[in-house]
């Protein structure tokens, strides 16, 4: 790295420690150092040299737990940034921001009836008041929305038409059918629509493969199960689709779900390997999107309906799990 990177690199480090997250730094040093029983002066430094070199935050260093590792192990660690850069900020993502967008890319695969709304788009308010006519109770999603933020459900009663629509919401959004579903999944949290995330990358050979696999549990009152609204994930064995790590959130372990009781491991993920050839199909349909992050949820219908495809989906909790890098089956995928 030149010295100008590196010193753009401890000119952001600066802002980040002191504005950003003030106290990050000396907080998970610290932390990290009682854990371990090491000096947190160490341990301070080499977060600080792994934020310059890779971007990673003392979060993530402490997450990975990265100290007393070679310099070869924890260049394979991927930060945040570091993915970002990689699969969203390239070449290697082909997918567009908007969700409306990526729905019309795979429409064909969705199991329910879903519609764009634009607030432009010529005759959006027919099309609005047919579909709340078909779907009394229907779920609104933030078009450009992350992490489950903005979503509710709503009815025709509360959203009667349009114009009251784009006042609540004020941004493009998708109408959704609500999911309904199957009792397996449902046994953990009933409340939430429970996802399988199964990411699955491709090459411009035609080559497919499952890079890794969880399931998502929302928590308390929750419509969603996204992390960012409370709720637990586990780590599926992607050979075979049983859950293999107890329920996790950042660094916390649940053997089993705080509210349902249900374990989380050993849990076997519904007709696995026909959800593997559902991910291929779907990926096959944008093969030069080289990484998918896929939501499918499990439906009272017996099988899986796509909730949406991610084109940078977090890797963070694979690395914490299995305490080995990513990054060696990132470069692999990008040199296929």
């Amino acid at each position: 790295m030149g010295s100008s990177n590196t010193k753009k690199l401890e000119r952001w480090f600066k802002s980040y420690t002191s504005k950003r997250i003030p106290g990050e730094l000396e907080k998970w040093s610290k932390e990290y150092a009682l854990e371990i029983n090491k000096s947190q002066a160490a341990i301070k430094a080499d977060m600080r040299k792994r934020y310059i070199k890779q971007e990673m935050t003392p979060y993530e260093y402490y997450m990975f737990k990265l100290f007393g590792r070679s310099e070869k192990e924890k260049d394979e660690f991927a930060s945040k940034w570091e993915q970002h850069m990689m699969f969203s900020k390239s070449k290697l993502n082909t997918f567009p921001r908007s969700k409306i967008k990526r729905y019309e890319i795979f429409k064909s695969v969705f199991k329910r009836k879903v519609l764009g709304i634009t607030f432009k788009g010529v005759g959006e308010e027919q099309a609005y008041l047919d579909y709340i006519k078909e779907n009394p109770v229907f779920v609104v999603k933030p078009s450009e929305g992350t992490e489950g933020r903005g979503v509710f459900k709503a009815t025709a009663k509360e959203i009667p038409d349009l114009n009251t629509l784009k006042k609540m919401v004020k941004e493009e959004c998708l109408l959704e059918q609500p999911i309904i579903q199957g009792e397996e999944l449902a046994a953990f949290h009933p409340a939430s629509i429970n996802t399988i995330r199964v990411v699955s990358s491709m090459d411009g050979e035609g080559g497919f493969q499952i890079i890794h696999a969880v399931i998502r549990t929302g928590r308390g009152e929750s419509f969603v199960d996204n992390l960012g609204a409370g709720g637990l994930l586990a780590v599926v064995d992607r050979d075979n689709g049983i859950v293999i790590s107890d329920g996790l959130r950042g660094l916390e372990h649940y053997k089993t779900h705080p509210d349902s009781g249900l374990s989380y491991k050993g849990f076997v993920v519904p007709k696995w390997q026909e959800l593997v050839a559902y991910v291929e199909k779907c990926h096959r349909i944008r093969p030069q999107q080289t990484l998918i992050g896929w939501d499918f949820a499990w439906t009272k219908d017996g099988f899986y309906d796509l909730v949406e495809a991610n084109p940078n989906p977090s890797m963070h909790n694979n690395q914490v799990f299995f305490g080995k890098g990513v990054k060696p089956r990132f470069y692999m995928i990008k040199k296929w």
